[in-house]
């Protein structure tokens, strides 16, 4: 049987690794925090592109390449941001308990539901190993999202690349 002692240890080390998995949603948040904010300058920046091929209007092929290789770029600003939007995006608890873990729950607590909740939620190691599991699920989908955020931007680099050349050498 275990003793108090390795109870408190238990409990410390799920804490520790709870909090490492908190930290890693977190990184995730910012990076695509971040992405977003790059996206949206170098889309801004596209835009004092579309008045150097205003002059092309008469000529068919070069405009009619400048709005495929546009639209290619814009497309895939579009699923980056929206890869990058996903990460951010808070989701709600489809379980509907009393957890003293989820913000929303507590939103709904007295003050005797907490500290109810709160001694079983750190009594028992299944809870908390099923908080730990949550957050490890939520923090898979934001690692998957980011991935895409950042592999859709490969081509969006690429595109803008393909227009500066465009502008440059048309």
């Amino acid at each position: 049987m275990e003793e108090k002692g390795d109870d408190k240890n238990n409990i410390q080390n799920d804490k520790e690794i709870l909090n490492g998995i908190l930290a890693q949603i977190h990184s995730f948040d910012s990076k695509a925090g971040i992405l977003i904010s790059v996206i949206g300058i170098v889309f801004g920046l596209s835009l004092t592109l579309l008045g150097s091929f205003k002059e092309y209007k008469d000529c068919l092929p070069k405009l009619s390449a400048f709005a495929i290789v546009y639209l290619l770029f814009v497309m895939s600003s579009l699923i980056a941001i929206v890869f990058s939007v996903l990460v951010i995006l808070p989701r709600g608890s489809k379980e509907k308990k009393n957890n003293v873990n989820y913000y929303m729950d507590l939103c709904e607590m007295d003050y005797c539901d907490f500290k109810n909740n709160s001694k079983t939620f750190y009594a028992d190691e299944s809870i908390f190993f099923n908080q730990i599991q949550t957050n490890a699920k939520i923090c898979k989908k934001k690692h998957m999202f980011l991935k895409l955020s950042i592999m859709s931007m490969i081509p969006c680099g690429v595109f803008v690349l393909a227009l500066i050349v465009m502008a440059i050498i048309f």
